[in-house]
């Protein structure tokens, strides 16, 4: 993403990695380097450790896809939009 916007955002910005992902492109230390370097009105990183791997590292049915926790993810995501909106 870092490549993509640079480092610098006008707006919220929300990452979510799982600590686990084993996708070449994508490596939780990519995430979260580029969380620290960010400048945003508000950030966060939402890192997970659960969930299970039976697909390919790149897909959904890996850790790259939250597999057996995307409503715990969901629910940490419908959270973090909401206090925005309390703030």
């Amino acid at each position: 993403m870092e490549l993509i916007m640079g480092s610098e955002s006008d707006v919220a910005v929300l990452i979510t990695h799982h600590k686990k992902n084993k996708c070449k492109v994508t490596c939780f230390k990519y995430a979260k380097s580029f969380h620290g370097k960010l400048v945003a009105p508000k950030k966060a990183l939402l890192s997970y450790n659960g969930g299970s791997a039976m697909g390919r590292k790149c897909g959904t049915l890996h850790h790259h896809g939250f597999e057996n926790i995307q409503g715990k993810v969901e629910d940490d995501i419908t959270d973090w939009i909401a206090s925005d909106a309390t703030n």
